[in-house]
């Protein structure tokens, strides 16, 4: 997760003005082509909603949460790792202690790992990942 290999750098410079190094041969070796796109984790199929895990290595883990057609709560937190939110589709609400703060494509929310867990309710046709540390299994619940 902490290095970078540049498959195609949009015709980028370097700063002597010269095409900056490409990495196609380390990128291509350290692609696992065995790895399955993406594993269900849990599914309510009553109420439409999908957490599915898309990444996991010992740096972190992606998981995409997906609702249906109703409104569903989910919590999110309380195990010691901070989680990232980042709403790709439709919009979510935080429940806080001040009241819900609307979350909308396009935005992402930290979660300090301090955090108690927090509702989330995620609205009708919505879409976001939640990153997280892998080695601490995230405790959530589905209503």
């Amino acid at each position: 997760s902490n290095t970078t290999f540049r498959v195609y750098d949009w015709d980028r410079v370097d700063q002597d003005g010269k095409p900056r190094p490409l990495h196609i041969e380390q990128a291509i070796q350290a692609i696992d082509f065995s790895m399955s796109p993406v594993t269900p984790v849990a599914q309510d199929h009553q109420l439409q909603t999908t957490r599915e895990t898309l990444v996991e290595c010992d740096k972190f883990s992606i998981c995409r949460w997906t609702s249906g057609d109703q409104r569903v709560m989910a919590e999110i937190g309380d195990d010691n790792s901070f989680h990232v939110l980042m709403v790709t589709r439709g919009s979510i609400l935080l429940q806080g202690a001040e009241g819900p703060d609307h979350v909308s494509m396009g935005q992402t929310v930290l979660l300090p790992a301090c955090l108690r867990s927090i509702p989330v309710e995620i609205l009708p046709g919505s879409e976001f990942l939640e990153i997280f540390l892998p080695q601490i299994e995230p405790r959530r619940t589905i209503s």
